[in-house]
């Protein structure tokens, strides 16, 4: 629909006023023509309004979409980063095991080193006791070397494995916290 230019409206509206302020009566085509054209306006503010309130739903649901959006993102974001704390702690933890194996490790061989400081004898024992109860007799080439000093085993054959020490005696490596836990 053209738009009309404001100048004729208000033309329109002054020579109503002005005829009745003069007493005449007004056109009644004028006044026909006054009520339609104010008819369209309303119209056309009512389909501007509605464009206006549609236009503004729309806005509306836009931002509700970026707004969800952004809380899943940050949702996402908080789960890897909850991925990530716990790697890290499974991690600290692993080490920290390992450390203590470690530590536990070189104790047994200590008190290992210690024993066979303290009979030298105890190596050949063990050989012996892993070979079996069957076993009566190793026969043994004489141009091969061997192993076992036969001589000290035959002289000593009151020979007595070391004492395992008792679970108190031994001293058992504990974990080192982390730094900053």
């Amino acid at each position: 629909m053209p738009q009309r230019k404001p100048f004729r409206i208000e033309h329109l509206h002054r020579s109503e006023s002005a005829a009745r302020q003069r007493g005449v009566a007004a056109d009644p085509t004028l006044e026909l023509h006054s009520a339609l054209r104010h008819r369209e306006m309303i119209g056309e503010i009512r389909a501007v309004r509605a464009l206006i309130e549609g236009r503004a739903q729309e806005a509306q649901r836009a931002r509700l979409v970026v707004q969800q959006r952004q809380q899943e993102a940050e949702q996402r974001r908080v789960e890897a980063q909850g991925l990530r704390d716990a790697e890290v702690t499974r991690a600290e933890g692993q080490a920290q095991a390992t450390i203590l194996q470690a530590r536990a490790e070189a104790e047994a061989l200590r008190l290992v080193s210690e024993q066979i400081a303290a009979n030298p004898a105890l190596i050949q024992y063990q050989y012996i006791q892993t070979l079996g109860d069957n076993i009566r007799l190793a026969l043994v080439p004489s141009n091969s070397p061997f192993l076992f000093d036969f001589e000290s085993i035959a002289a000593n054959p009151d020979f007595v494995a070391p004492e395992i020490p008792e679970s108190s005696d031994i001293i058992v490596p504990t974990a080192e916290p982390a730094p900053g836990s």
